[in-house]
């Protein structure tokens, strides 16, 4: 049956037939199902949902390796039958439909070939996007959300959030029970007064008609530093505040270590207060709160469940004291923590008991750190913890595996690698073995020619620095196509005109991307970037053209595709009168 097929290609497909397309075909699909195997069995537990990078693993395992030595090793194989018949280079002739089939086929099988990392990323998107249905992780997202302000992350390297979580000044509701012990009149009265000693701004300021400058203070009068200061007042006891050791366990570890449980646990503020004589002193103080906690670590929910809607539900439920509500979102989170494996340590407390302290709910602790160090002995001891960051990431990676993990701009590169492996090889196909290797070997020396040039000028400064290489690199591709185009038209210099021919095939797709750049650098050097402040937020308005082409990105990417795969038909054209040439 094979030989029957082989024969009915050779008379009926010769390019088929000569490519091995057929044959390669299925080779590459089942190669690429093996990869997605190898994807989709990479994961066994749950606990490696935790890694921020998991979907680049095929990058730091032994896979990529089989893949790159396995796809070289497919690839030399696949040459050295396509190259032992070479129609082109026996003058036997062929149409440029034919020889563009040809180059389309090596493409597509380039394309499977390079394509290992998204068969192998495919199978683990399908495995773990199955951990949880779509619904599931909704809830879930909706459930962490609710219970973050009770975890007690003060730090939030993982997820970009900084340590003031629960400061008064992070706090987006107003709250009578803080708001109301503070007196506007006084805050604005120390506001002006600070800015007038700490900011020249305000040198010439009326301090004794304040009250004029009302409009200066945030909005929420909690987010001005004054207002610690004059809440401190009422709470004595949380100025020179020192964090509390009531520790039942003592479970040494195994290491010595001092710094991260340090830094953890120092969540005191500090500010500076600036009495009449202009000298200032260093207050120490801890007003945090659960109250204050406006952050939300899944963002893709509608525009009514933002951070401000948690944080409602937050204040009615300690508000009205509800313990018990409380208490059952933290059990169906510690439930989700165990079938994701996620750690977590309740020995010492139980995890109400660190946050549930009415009414004003201050934090008087940090369960980030799984660890504690005693300078008494100069050990470290477990603690209790929630590693919050290892569920979210779970979550997260769920997530992003039903939705899809392979992204557009991977898809892109793809392509592109494909290309620039297809054009070597079908160069190759095309001009003789001397000129490809001439012009293999001199885009090195092009190279640095290149950079040479490029130093001179931008010494001299005989042109605008940030557009100087990328205007030096489109002169150089512009000397190649001007070289080629003598030679071809007066049929001479074949091996420089091969070589120039190769060069301004494997250099084509970088013409229309050099070219867009350099627009947007000169439209920008004419009408530079501002930015403008339109009550709320600054905005970085540029040039209409500039921001089209940077949000425009992957429109701009296929299109140059398009264009290079357009623009080969054409130069088949070209190839041909090569070898048509008279050899030297």
């Amino acid at each position: 049956m094979f030989k029957k097929l082989d024969k009915y290609l050779l008379e009926n497909h010769p390019v088929v037939w000569n490519t091995k397309w057929l044959w390669m075909l299925l080779l590459l699909v089942v190669y690429n199902v093996i990869f997605f195997l190898f994807g989709f069995f990479s994961y066994q537990n749950p606990v490696e949902l935790q890694e921020t990078m998991i979907f680049q693993r095929f990058f730091t395992s032994v896979y990529v390796w089989f893949g790159v030595l396995s796809a070289i090793l497919i690839l030399v194989v696949w040459l050295n039958q396509y190259f032992k018949q070479n129609a082109f280079k026996s003058l036997y002739p062929k149409s440029n439909l034919s020889l563009y089939k040809e180059f389309l086929i090596i493409f597509s099988i380039l394309f499977l070939l390079t394509g290992t990392y998204v068969s192998f990323n495919k199978g683990l998107e399908t495995r773990i996007a199955n951990v949880k249905t779509k619904t599931e992780i909704k809830e879930y997202k909706d459930l962490i959300n609710r219970v973050a302000p009770f975890t007690l992350q003060l730090y939030f390297a993982d997820n970009d959030q900084n340590s003031n979580s629960y400061a008064q000044s992070s706090r987006c509701l107003p709250l009578p029970l803080f708001d109301s012990l503070v007196n506007e009149d006084r805050l604005l009265k120390k506001f002006v007064a600070n800015q007038v000693r700490n900011n020249t701004f305000w040198e010439k300021v009326d301090t004794a008609n304040y009250k004029i400058y009302k409009d200066s203070l945030d909005n929420q009068i909690n987010q001005n530093l004054e207002f610690d200061l004059l809440l401190l007042e009422h709470f004595p006891s949380r100025k020179n505040w020192t964090p509390t050791h009531d520790y039942k366990t003592s479970e040494p570890v195994v290491y010595q270590s001092n710094s991260t449980y340090e830094a953890a646990v120092e969540i005191t503020e500090y500010t500076e207060n600036y009495p009449s004589d202009s000298s200032y002193q260093s207050v120490r103080y801890n007003l945090k709160s659960i109250y204050n906690y406006c952050n939300e670590l899944f963002y893709d929910f509608d525009s009514i469940r933002n951070p401000k809607y948690y944080a409602e539900q937050t204040h009615n439920l300690l508000l009205n004291n509800q313990k018990d509500s409380i208490q059952k979102l933290m059990d169906r989170y510690l439930k989700l923590a165990d079938e994701l494996n996620v750690g977590y340590r309740f020995k010492d407390k139980d995890w109400i008991d660190y946050v549930y302290n009415p009414p004003y709910y201050f934090v008087d602790y940090e369960l980030q750190e799984s660890t504690r160090y005693n300078r008494a002995d100069n050990k470290t001891y477990y603690k209790d913890y929630i590693y919050e960051a290892g569920l979210t990431t779970s979550i997260n990676n769920i997530y992003h595996a039903q939705k899809g993990i392979i992204e557009l701009h991977e898809i892109i590169t793809w392509l592109y690698v494909s290309l620039f492996f297809t054009l070597l090889i079908f160069t190759f196909r095309m001009t003789s073995m001397r000129s490809w290797v001439v012009s293999l070997v001199g885009s090195i020396i092009v190279f640095f020619v290149y950079l040479s040039t490029f130093f001179i000028f931008l010494q001299a400064m005989i042109f605008y620095e940030l557009n100087l290489g990328l205007g030096l690199l489109l002169a150089f591709f512009a000397l190649f196509w001007i070289i080629t185009g003598i030679g071809i038209s007066q049929s001479k210099w074949k091996l420089a005109t091969g070589v120039n021919l190769n060069w301004v095939v494997w250099t084509f797709g970088a013409i229309l991307p050099i070219v867009i750049s350099l627009y947007s650098n000169w439209m920008d050097n004419l009408y530079p970037p501002t930015y403008v402040h339109d009550g709320l937020t600054n905005q970085y308005i540029q040039h209409p053209h500039v921001e089209w082409i940077s949000d425009n990105f992957t429109l701009i990417a296929f299109t140059n595709l398009l264009v290079v795969f357009i623009g080969i038909y054409f130069l088949i054209s070209v190839f041909k009168k090569w070898q048509a040439m008279a050899d030297e």
